[in-house]
């Protein structure tokens, strides 16, 4: 288990009353891919936990990438 800070602030969703960070996203990302690239972990063990709505849509988008 990990546990990260940052002090980039959320923004306002245009489309839905959720927050998001961008910044948080990308990073977070960049870890998941990290781990399963170069430590060899399935994605499938993989858990990226968020308290908004509009930030879990974006870990979907830039995953993807």
């Amino acid at each position: 288990m990990y546990f990260w800070t940052h002090t980039t602030r959320e923004e306002e969703d245009k489309f839905s009353y959720s927050k998001r960070n961008s910044y948080e996203a990308k990073k977070i990302t960049e870890v998941a891919k990290t781990f399963c690239h170069v430590g060899g972990l399935a994605p499938s063990k993989i858990t990226v936990l968020c308290s908004y709505r509009g930030q879990a849509s974006f870990y979907l988008f830039f995953g993807r990438k």
